[in-house]
């Protein structure tokens, strides 16, 4: 069993965000980079696949309860190998990056591993307007859910576009 924690407080730009905790004898728990929530997925309906647990915990509190997240942060792919043969099972696979540079090379780094003939993008909206017109960047699905609503959400799997390909 994998055990992560991560520190209450915010976290400087620099500082770690998360580690794994050890086990009794000092030896880390077992860290194969596999998806949070793999174990509680219907491989016959679409797969959404999210960047963060909070983003998958987001689109699950919304109503999308096929959801994943990655291990590590989008710059970790190891889990595509570690999960493929899961993986293959799947007709449609969603990606929802963060809103950063990041999550842009993220989707274009992964969707041609997973086959971008069943990946499609939910992008969620970049921007949200308070009723006083001052305009909030929204980061991921976990602040969409906040500032938005689980409509909003949703509406953005829903709406997910087809992957583009390179011809």
């Amino acid at each position: 069993s994998v055990c992560k924690v991560r520190p209450s407080h915010k976290v400087q730009h620099g500082d770690c965000k998360i580690w794994y905790l050890k086990d009794e004898n000092g030896i880390p728990y077992d860290t194969t980079p596999i998806l949070y929530n793999m174990n509680k997925i219907n491989v016959d309906a679409p797969l959404l696949i999210c960047s963060g647990e909070g983003d998958c915990a987001a689109a699950i509190e919304a109503g999308w309860t096929n959801a994943v997240s990655i291990c590590g942060g989008d710059g970790n792919t190891n889990w595509v190998a570690e999960c493929w043969d899961w993986l293959e099972q799947f007709d449609e696979i969603i990606i929802c990056p963060d809103n950063d540079e990041s999550g842009t090379k993220y989707s274009k780094d992964i969707i041609p591993r997973l086959g971008s003939w069943r990946c499609k993008i939910a992008n969620v909206p970049e921007w949200f307007e308070k009723p006083d017109g001052q305009k909030v960047h929204v980061k991921d699905l976990n602040d969409c859910l906040f500032l938005m609503g689980k409509s909003v959400v949703m509406e953005t799997i829903l709406h997910a576009k087809d992957s583009p390909v390179d011809s």
